[in-house]
């Protein structure tokens, strides 16, 4: 086991992203449809956090395309569902992204400036994701739970 602090950070971040995917897969279709409850706002607005922080200097911030009007902001009213496969894909999207960003760092540039936003370094960025995504893992493991589904287990 590895332990410079870019790998304690992967090993709390993969399991939270592997959760996620997890919750597409164990949602029944009612619940994802469900507008009301936004599940699927849920889990996509949790990973397009990666696309917006886990950028370089010079790359543009793009939310994802699904078409017919799909927004991961929930002050967005949308006029659609994302399938999950659309999701999960995007979701293995961005779990690529994370990774390739957490390995151009080392334990010294996790104390550079974010390329987003100056005042904070990469590791904020990189807490602050396993946080929001967490919290975002408990509000739908609250709405599985409440339907009477099986919720997603704590990995890590």
């Amino acid at each position: 086991m590895e332990y410079g602090m870019v790998n304690v950070l992967d090993r709390h971040l993969e399991p939270v992203l592997v959760m996620l995917e997890q919750l597409v897969e164990v949602c029944p279709e009612d619940i994802w449809l469900d507008r009301r409850r936004n599940y699927w706002k849920h889990v996509l607005h949790a990973i397009t956090g990666i696309a917006f922080w886990m950028r370089q200097q010079d790359e543009t911030f793009q939310l994802p395309d699904f078409g017919n009007g799909i927004s991961p902001d929930f002050e967005d009213e949308s006029t659609a569902s994302p399938t999950m496969a659309e999701v999960t894909g995007y979701i293995r999207q961005m779990k690529d992204k994370a990774v390739g960003f957490l390995k151009q760092l080392d334990d010294s540039g996790l104390l550079a400036a974010s390329a987003v936003y100056p005042p904070m370094t990469q590791a904020d960025v990189v807490i602050m994701q396993i946080r929001h995504i967490q919290h975002h893992i408990g509000y739908c493991n609250h709405i599985l739970s409440e339907s009477g589904h099986h919720t997603v287990l704590w990995q890590g």
